[in-house]
């Protein structure tokens, strides 16, 4: 079945992931890992949602898990995976590009420990203060980086606006005029305010 296969193919990711002494592939197994927990758990949650949390130690049945087991172990691989952030900074996504599709091009994604950040992001949506948190980290990685660093500060405003519902401030894109970014903040303003 589809869901054995699974169970398969997640054995297998960690027997690489536990074999694997480069730490950027590491990081990129774990990632695979918390993206293929989470999948799961989405195209689970209806059943999922409706199991009883029991404290400890995970079932070792995953098909017996909790919605809180699944958040613990994607967070988990998440932390794994952003671990090692020196060695993902150094290492430029145009040496991973058959292992990206996203941003691999982009100057606001210009190292592996950004593509994983936004990974993890996304698949953290709904957690406001992981979201934050995992932002202000990839703010600080780019302090001396304003394109990154400003692009990282945009997307952040761009969350909590949508999550607390603002209203766009007048003229938001001023303060980016002088950035790489303006033309992007400027047509966020646009279209949206």
């Amino acid at each position: 079945t589809d869901r054995d296969s699974l169970f398969n193919l997640l054995e297998e990711k960690k027997r690489v992931l536990e074999s694997t002494e480069n730490p950027v592939e590491s990081s990129v197994y774990s990632m695979a890992m918390a993206t293929m927990y989470y999948n799961y758990y989405n195209s689970n949650r209806y059943s999922i949602d409706d199991r009883t949390h029991i404290e400890g130690d995970a079932p070792a049945d995953m098909r017996e898990w909790s919605r809180q087991n699944f958040k613990d172990t994607i967070s988990w691989y998440i932390e794994k995976a952003l671990y090692n952030q020196k060695a993902l900074l150094d290492a430029p996504t145009s040496e991973y590009r058959e292992n990206i599709t996203e941003g691999r091009d982009s100057i606001f994604t210009p190292t592996m420990y950004d593509i994983l950040v936004n990974r993890a992001i996304n698949m953290v949506a709904d957690d406001s203060a992981t979201v934050n948190d995992l932002y202000a980290r990839l703010i600080k990685a780019h302090k001396n980086d304003t394109i990154v660093r400003d692009a990282a500060q945009f997307r952040q405003y761009l969350y909590n606006r949508n999550l607390n519902d603002d209203e766009c401030p007048a003229g938001f894109a001023d303060s980016y005029k002088t950035t790489p970014l303006y033309v992007y903040v400027k047509g966020y303003e646009l279209n949206h305010c």
